[in-house]
C-alpha cells in the first residue's frame, strides 16, 4: 500500500509552486514595462537590470526546493519567457509561435509577416520586434540560427533564381537586422531550405502561406 508523503513534505512543495507562480508574474510586468518605455523613447536600463536580477533569483530556484518536482527555472526557459513577453506586447500571439525543441528554442515567423511580397526589407511592424528580440538576446548568452522556407511555387526573377535563392536571402536579412543591432556575428548562422521542408501538405493559399516562414533557433 503506498504512503501518503508526510504534510510538511506536501505543504514545501505548494509553497515552492506558489513562489514560482509569484516570481513569474513580477517577471512578465517588469519585462512588459521596459518594452513599453522603450518604445516611448525612455531608457529602460535600470527596469532592465532588475527584470535580469529577478531571473538571476528564479535560476536558483533548485534551492528552494522544486528541483526535486523537476521545476528548475533555466536560463533558456527564462528566455523563453521573456520572449513571450515581447510577443505578446506586440500582439503577435496568432502569429509568432514558440516552441522548446530538443536542442532549444525554435520561433517560428510568417514571411508575409517580415516582408511584403518579394522584398528583402523588414516591414514596420517586423521591425518593432525585431527591435525588442534584438535587446533579450544582448542579454543572453545563446547561439541564433535563422533559417528561410518558402512554399513550392517556383520563383523566377532577375534577383532570385529559385526558391533557394530567396529563402537564403531571406534569412541573411533576418541576421543583418540582428547584426544592426549590435548582436555579434560570431554568434549567428544562416540556414536555407527553399520548398523542401513544408509544415503544411496541399496547394492551397493557406498551407502555402504556413511554408512561407522563418524559423529561429536558439541554442544555449
Amino acid at each position: 500500500m503506498k504512503k501518503d508523503r508526510p504534510g510538511f513534505f506536501k505543504t514545501a512543495c505548494q509553497i515552492d509552486t506558489i513562489l514560482l507562480s509569484y516570481g513569474l508574474a513580477i517577471l512578465l510586468m517588469v519585462v512588459v514595462f521596459a518594452c513599453v518605455l522603450e518604445r516611448m523613447g525612455k531608457t529602460p536600463e535600470r527596469y532592465r537590470r532588475f527584470s535580469e536580477s529577478i531571473g538571476e533569483r528564479l535560476k536558483g530556484a533548485p534551492s528552494l526546493g522544486l528541483a526535486r518536482k523537476g521545476m528548475a527555472f533555466s536560463g533558456l526557459n527564462l528566455f523563453k519567457f521573456q520572449l513571450q513577453g515581447q510577443v505578446e506586447l506586440h500582439h503577435l500571439g496568432k502569429k509568432i509561435k514558440i516552441k522548446s525543441v530538443a536542442n532549444g528554442l525554435v520561433v517560428r515567423i510568417p514571411s508575409d509577416f517580415l516582408f511584403s511580397g518579394l522584398a528583402l526589407s523588414l516591414r514596420p511592424e517586423a521591425e518593432a520586434f525585431v527591435d525588442g528580440f534584438a535587446q533579450l538576446l544582448k542579454g543572453a548568452q545563446v547561439k541564433v540560427a535563422v533559417a528561410g522556407f518558402t512554399d513550392d511555387v517556383d520563383v523566377l526573377t532577375p534577383l532570385f533564381s529559385s526558391n533557394w535563392d530567396l529563402s537564403a536571402l531571406r534569412a541573411s536579412a533576418v541576421l543583418k537586422a540582428l547584426v544592426s543591432r549590435g548582436i555579434s556575428g560570431q554568434r549567428l548562422a544562416v540556414e536555407a531550405y527553399g520548398d523542401q521542408r513544408p509544415l503544411a501538405s496541399g496547394k492551397t493559399p493557406k498551407a502555402r502561406s504556413m511554408n512561407r516562414r522563418i524559423e529561429i533557433l536558439i541554442k544555449p
